[in-house]
């Protein structure tokens, strides 16, 4: 993100929330929402989605960028549903999924990476303790997955630029095989990055508090240090889930 992104999304209502409420809240109302049938409730319910994406501090065109693809899902599910199930049914499926997607997008885009990870490791060591789990690496792992979403969105972007400029056609093999190469080669550096060196060491916080993960650097990992990376650790933790897709955040490094 620019520099002052982070604090302008900081000062949004929704980001001060504890993570922990939103996310319980966000599961309570996946639970519920499947119960629900009535048009005019779930009608409800989707304009307090719209509220809390207005809390998020994000313009209507960020917003729109994080939507639009599930957007179009829900919308080729609604067709179908119309077709076999008729128009009430589809006006519920598709109030009750966009609902859901417009409230789990104002979570991601108001909490960071960092704060979102430290409480799902915080909810799973419950299950380190009789030995089902490590929650320092199921955090590790999260905060990868996360961080390679944008990567996987450069490198199809790179891919479709090659393309374009050998004039070759934008087959989803052409596009697909590129893909899955470069994907699997980076993450196999990644791994035996993190076989050499080890996971990051804890300082009083998750797995990720010693050092920032990032699969664009060489080993994988930036420390956390002053002078050799503090800065980008705090950036890191400023930087709000549903930022990470947008056209600001791709290819500038922050992740």
């Amino acid at each position: 993100m620019t520099a002052a992104g982070p604090r302008w999304i900081a000062s949004a209502p929704l980001a001060g929330v504890p993570v922990g409420w939103k996310l319980t809240v966000l599961a309570a109302l996946g639970a519920g929402l499947a119960f629900v049938e009535r048009p005019w409730l779930l009608a409800a319910a989707f304009g307090l989605s719209l509220c809390a994406l207005l809390a998020t501090g994000l313009g209507p065109r960020q917003l729109w960028r994080g939507l639009k693809g599930p957007v179009v899902i829900v919308a080729c599910i609604a067709l179908l549903e119309g077709w076999q199930h008729g128009m009430v049914s589809a006006a519920v499926v598709t109030l009750r999924l966009v609902t859901l997607i417009c409230f789990a997008h104002a979570v991601t885009s108001s909490t960071s990476v960092l704060a979102m990870t430290a409480v799902i490791e915080s909810a799973l060591r419950p299950l380190e303790r009789i030995g089902l789990l490590d929650a320092e690496r199921a955090g590790l792992t999260l905060t990868l997955a996360i961080r390679f979403v944008p990567l996987i969105v450069d490198e199809i972007a790179a891919i479709r630029e090659a393309q374009a400029m050998r004039g070759l056609d934008r087959s989803i093999v052409a596009l697909a095989v590129p893909l899955v190469v470069r994907i699997i080669l980076r993450a196999q550096d990644l791994a035996d990055a993190i076989d050499l060196r080890g996971p990051p060491p804890r300082s009083g916080g998750g797995a990720t508090a010693g050092a920032v993960v990032t699969p664009e650097s060489p080993d994988g990992f930036a420390p956390a240090h002053p002078g050799s990376g503090g800065d980008q650790l705090r950036a890191s933790a400023a930087v709000p889930y549903g930022a990470r897709l947008s056209d600001a955040n791709l290819g500038n490094g922050d992740w």
